[in-house]
């Protein structure tokens, strides 16, 4: 065979093997693009439930809202440091909520809470320092205190008899969301957990009187 058509016959052959490349490419489907990545959502810390709750005088607070020192009956004093999440609020069902974090405490100092202000703390222990998840306040005149018996629970909570020192039995309506508090844990009082109360524990309680009727706040035995 001639050089010439040697040539010829390669140049054919590569010309056909282009073609028929080109002409898979064309028949094949286009390849999809990738769908664009969302960028991972940054993980919620969740929140921890409030473990101890203290109810006593208020020692000092803070003007700008940071902090308070709370004084418990047993003479326990405590700094408590205030939280954005912390719920600043009345003792007294139906009051507004005051608002959260130091902003919120630092306008309940402006107004109700002073050195003396009978308050119930809900908090969480981390590392030595207690930080508050709620605090409610009331004037020191409002609330009383009483070392008392459990005898009795009634109306799924709601209300309870108890003994006084001298014996005499007294009735009391509980809030409903008042705190109770055993030491190793905590729970909210009403319908839902009234069993936390245990009848027959020697308890603290902390009340308030509205028309003739205790209303309990807070429970600690």
């Amino acid at each position: 065979m001639c050089p010439t058509l040697v040539g010829m016959t390669k140049f054919s052959l590569l010309t056909a093997a282009a073609i028929g490349l080109f002409l898979a490419g064309c028949s094949s489907k286009p390849t999809a693009p990738a769908p664009p990545t969302e960028p991972p959502k940054a993980a919620t810390e969740a929140r921890p439930e409030p473990t101890h709750a203290i109810a006593g005088e208020v020692q000092e607070a803070d003007p700008q809202g940071g902090s308070i020192t709370v004084r418990t009956a047993q003479g326990e004093v405590h700094r408590v440091e205030v939280a954005p999440h912390t719920e600043v609020k009345g003792l007294k069902e139906g009051t507004s909520e005051v608002g959260k974090g130091a902003a919120g405490m630092a306008k309940a100092v402006g107004t109700d809470v002073k050195r003396g202000t009978m308050v119930v703390v809900k908090y969480t222990e981390r590392e030595g320092t207690l930080v508050a998840h709620e605090v409610k306040h009331a004037s020191k005149d409002v609330v009383k205190e009483s070392e008392v018996v459990i005898h009795k629970v009634e109306d799924g909570g709601k209300r309870v008899i108890v003994k006084t020192s001298n014996g005499a039995k007294q009735v009391y309506e509980v809030s409903k969301d008042a705190t109770v508090t055993t030491g190793k844990e905590i729970a909210s009082a009403g319908s839902a957990t009234g069993a936390k109360i245990s009848e027959g524990a020697k308890a603290t309680i902390h009340f308030t009187e509205d028309a003739g009727n205790k209303v309990v706040h807070f429970v600690s035995h």
